[in-house]
């Protein structure tokens, strides 16, 4: 089992030769860093459950101004085991008189990831706070993990103009 006082004590062997990363402040001030630091960020949560991340997409896009984007899920998800029925009722039995905060989770099961990737990707284009260059640019993506192969998720276009309607009402969820 993991202890926290032994973690504290390794951190004062590993501090002794740590070197600090640029902090944000210097990174900002030179534009020509930020393209060559930051190539690619990952945002990962359960099930790929896309309006969890929807803030902290935001927060970021906002300082490094994002090109494309590829929403990847994979096979085997433990999330897919997950259903939603029955987690709620065990969070209901363990936390009594929270119906209504457990109720407002995006918990997210499901079964079929193609179907939840152009989902999440139909989600994402039609968010009203996302840029519209990322609309044309978001992608989705299955990764089979017992091959390795990855396969395009297939999406009707759709713009901020006209959009399927989303799975997920953004009031669901719990920003």
């Amino acid at each position: 089992m993991f202890e926290v006082q032994e973690f504290i004590n390794r951190s004062e062997e590993y501090s002794k030769n740590h070197v600090p990363p640029p902090i944000f402040p210097d990174v900002l001030a030179d534009s020509e860093r930020i393209r060559t630091i930051i190539y690619v960020i990952v945002f990962r949560n359960a099930g790929c459950g896309l309006p969890r991340l929807i803030p902290d997409f935001l927060i970021v896009d906002d300082v490094y101004k994002f090109k494309e984007v590829l929403i990847i899920s994979h096979t085997d998800c433990g999330v897919t085991y997950v259903d939603d029925n029955n987690l709620r009722s065990n969070l209901k039995k363990a936390n009594p008189g929270h119906d209504e905060i457990i109720d407002s989770l995006h918990i997210g099961g499901f079964k079929n990831n193609f179907d939840r990737v152009k989902e999440d990707v139909e989600y994402f284009r039609s968010h009203p706070l996302v840029r519209k260059e990322l609309v044309e640019h978001t992608f989705g993506v299955v990764c089979d993990i017992f091959s390795g192969k990855i396969t395009q998720v297939d999406i009707p276009w759709c713009t901020k103009e006209k959009v399927p309607e989303p799975r997920y009402n953004s009031s669901r969820s719990v920003l």
